[in-house]
């Protein structure tokens, strides 16, 4: 990403261009390969592709050695945090997803969308000099080995369930954090996840303990690494704890899938398994939504190895509803409305398009896209299923999915097969047909003690109808029609009590981002 001339979609300041990752050696099933040679490989762009036979069913070795320079500045998923705080992702050639949809992956990374890649088992040693700290995808597994003994023994308290600063300011202040070697080896084991990043600081307190996985299966491990003059990243390893209580108790009920967690203060805000870089943030609620959406990814789509560079709305439309259901219960004063002002500016525009359309083959529409659209989608369906309902069908599409690597028809197949019922009218409208969030009232008349009102679905995508009676300035009664009354039809009448006589009726909610609300109120003539 960060080489000379390379083709990006971000702007990098020169500085921080370089010659990109270097090729050192290479070997095939033990052959080695000159890497002089243009006839062993091709390089096409972030791509390098090999000459070599791969038998089915059959196993071999690869071998690759290589070096490049970090970016200091142009900070994208990765880099120099400060000056002895780093964040290192996307840093070691692999092996590109072989699907049984697309063959092998060839999407270039050229910043936006996010890579997509395949599941493994990892090893990985990040050899780093005296009181360096070392956080990373995957389970410590030398402690004892690299850990001060103070420092040790308070992470194995950690460890055991007990939350305090493993490393404190106090620990900083003494050098004291690592064995007092020149050089320290920090080894770290993660099985089954499609990635792994690591970083590391010389100077940032770390906080965390453990609780036990809803499944009772394992302890999950959470945590947070920052400066210690972020004040606000005292709280995140309790935003975090909590939000993984929350995503195994209430939505979507799926134990956490892995032995940790870690929140890094970075310049990011950004996800890899089991690791965070996300940087502080002034705002309590801005960071509480953030930590929600973050960790909300953990499941999507690294636990089910969802396709980020081409279905993009797969994952992040996902991490947008569990932020905004996920945020108000850690603080119930949270109205989470992250991203509705850009489905409003995008909607019925050119660049509107589709969300079955590839991600690849998105611009402007990429961020609507992939986050605002497709998690209104997923909340009006979950008003429509009902929440337990709609937890069963997550539940399955993950435990059908984890390790593998669903597109969107499985997803909807899962839903249709969890709930025996076909939902592709629902899909259809959202995810295959051009259209915007928009209803109107046609009409409302009066009809003995009952209202008879008529609404028509103008711009094509079901919403729930969120109706509220006004007598003069004030609410005097509110009814809600889910998003599957516009199954067979886009023009409903229904008939709703009427009481009090009210002079007003509305179909306006803070959570429907209709494009025109001058039709959705109609003053009641009596």
């Amino acid at each position: 990403f960060y080489k000379r001339d390379a083709l990006r979609d971000y702007p990098v300041e020169a500085a921080d261009e370089n010659e990109g990752l270097t090729i050192k050696r290479m070997a095939v099933a033990n052959k080695p390969i000159n890497i002089s040679d243009d006839d062993a490989f091709e390089r096409q762009g972030t791509l390098m592709i090999i000459y070599e036979k791969v038998l089915p069913h059959t196993k071999t070795n690869i071998l690759l050695d290589w070096e490049y320079i970090l970016n200091r500045g142009s900070h994208m998923r990765t880099g120099a945090i400060d000056e002895s705080s780093f964040f290192i992702a996307y840093c070691f050639p692999r092996i590109a997803v072989y699907d049984d949809l697309e063959g092998w992956d060839e999407s270039q990374y050229i910043g936006q969308r996010e890579p997509y890649a395949d599941f493994g088992d990892f090893v990985l040693s990040v050899t780093v000099p005296q009181n360096y700290m070392v956080w990373a995808t995957g389970t410590l597994t030398n402690p004892e080995e690299v850990l001060n003994e103070n420092i040790y023994k308070k992470f194995m308290r950690a460890q055991n369930g007990e939350f305090l600063d493993i490393i404190s300011n106090d620990d900083i202040d003494k050098k004291a954090i690592t064995q007092p070697k020149s050089w320290n080896r920090f080894r770290f084991m993660a099985n089954n996840v499609p990635d792994v990043a690591f970083a590391l600081s010389d100077h940032y307190i770390w906080n965390g303990g453990s609780i036990n996985s809803s499944d009772s299966a394992h302890k999950v491990f959470v945590s947070s690494a920052y400066r210690p003059d972020h004040t606000d990243y005292k709280e995140v390893t309790n935003y975090a704890k909590q939000t993984i209580e929350l995503m195994s108790g209430s939505f979507p009920t799926i134990a956490y899938p892995y032995p940790h967690l870690t929140i890094i203060d970075g310049l990011d805000q950004m996800e890899f398994p089991m690791i965070i870089n996300d940087n502080p943030l002034e705002d309590r609620e801005e960071t509480i939504e953030l930590v929600t959406h973050e960790i909300a990814h953990m499941y999507l789509p690294f636990y089910c190895g969802t396709n980020q560079t081409r279905y993009a709305w797969m994952d992040e439309g996902w991490a947008t509803i569990s932020e905004w259901i996920l945020s108000p219960g850690l603080d119930s004063s949270i109205v989470d409305l992250f991203g509705k002002s850009r489905m409003l500016l995008a909607s019925g525009s050119e660049w509107d398009v589709p969300l079955i359309i590839p991600s690849t083959e998105w611009s402007r529409s990429y961020s609507n896209n992939s986050y605002a659209k497709p998690a209104y989608c997923f909340y009006f369906l979950r008003e429509m299923l009902g929440k337990e309902m709609f937890n069963k069908c997550m539940q399955q599409f993950s435990l059908q999915w984890n390790g593998k690597h669903p597109v969107p028809w499985d997803f909807f197949n899962c839903f249709n097969a969890a709930l025996g019922t076909d939902l592709n009218w629902y899909w259809k409208a959202w995810f295959y047909d051009y259209g915007e969030m928009d209803t109107g009232i046609e009409s409302v008349k009066v009809n003995g003690k009952n209202l008879k009102v008529t609404v028509t679905l103008k711009g094509n995508k079901p919403v729930p109808l969120y109706i509220k009676l006004y007598r003069k300035d004030a609410v005097v009664a509110s009814y809600t029609k889910s998003a599957a009354v516009w199954k067979n039809s886009g023009r409903i009448t229904f008939t709703i009590p009427d009481n009090i006589k009210a002079n007003r009726l509305e179909i306006k909610d803070i959570m429907v981002p209709d494009i025109n609300e001058q039709d959705n109120s109609f003053d009641i003539l009596r």
